[in-house]
């Protein structure tokens, strides 16, 4: 994404957290109980243009199809993407 306008410290660490909160929504609302534990980081550098990195660790039951656990950790990284993307649009990014 490039600005219209410089975005703000401000604007980057709120588009940061909106990623986290819905790459975790997505991992707790489809896997639940079936994750032994996970961590979601993310990552915003540049400012120009913001370079993203979402970092999705999970461990999950070993029952649960590994397939399944690969396809729900990459829509939780396009949900992520998507959010940030989102909060910068609305602070006047393209």
């Amino acid at each position: 994404m490039t600005p219209a306008s410089p975005a703000s410290r401000r604007d980057l660490e709120a588009a940061v957290k909106a990623a986290e909160e819905a790459a975790r929504e997505v991992l707790e609302r489809s896997l639940g109980r079936r994750l032994a534990d996970f961590s979601v980081t993310v990552k915003a550098e540049g400012e120009e243009a913001t370079r993203l990195t979402i970092d999705i660790e999970v461990s999950a039951s070993r029952t649960l199809p590994r397939e399944i656990v690969e396809a729900v950790v990459e829509e939780a990284v396009e949900r992520g993407r998507r959010a940030f993307e989102e909060v910068l649009r609305r602070s006047g990014w393209r």
